[in-house]
């Protein structure tokens, strides 16, 4: 399975990597700091082959550079990107965040907790759901 992480906090990125990186998933994850840095990633999987497209898209909104809503919005408004799932992960309660991120197409919003130990088991949920249960779509 393939990750896309969009997501500038260390704590964040080390947390993620270790749920889904470690045994028995696997997973191989990049990470982009950036909003800039996603849609360049993104812009490489539209033009290159499957090998580089993420299964899931794990996406803070509070990142530096282009907005996670920007990236969610370029993502969905490409043909070659639009059923990607994205899992909108951030710190943002935002309403107008919510709501404008269902609206571009987002398949999940969960607000990260503070506390760390409820963050790892927010993850485990999250890897749990999808790398076992969801079926994707084939692309």
């Amino acid at each position: 399975m393939r990750i896309l992480l969009v997501q500038d906090d260390d704590r964040d990125i080390e947390a993620l990597m270790e749920c889904f990186q470690g045994e028995p998933f696997g997973a191989r994850v990049v990470v982009a700091r950036s909003g800039d840095e996603a849609v360049e990633h993104l812009h490489g999987v539209r033009t290159g082959s499957n090998s580089h497209r993420p299964h899931l898209i794990v996406l803070e909104l509070l990142v530096a550079g282009t907005s996670g809503l920007d990236v969610l919005r370029r993502l969905k408004e490409h043909p070659g990107t639009r059923l990607i799932p994205v899992v909108v992960l951030t710190r943002s309660r935002d309403p107008g965040h919510v709501v404008e991120s269902y609206q571009l197409g987002v398949n999940s919003y969960i607000v990260k907790p503070e506390d760390d130990r409820e963050l790892r088991d927010t993850l485990r949920t999250l890897r749990e759901y999808w790398t076992r249960h969801n079926e994707p779509p084939s692309l």
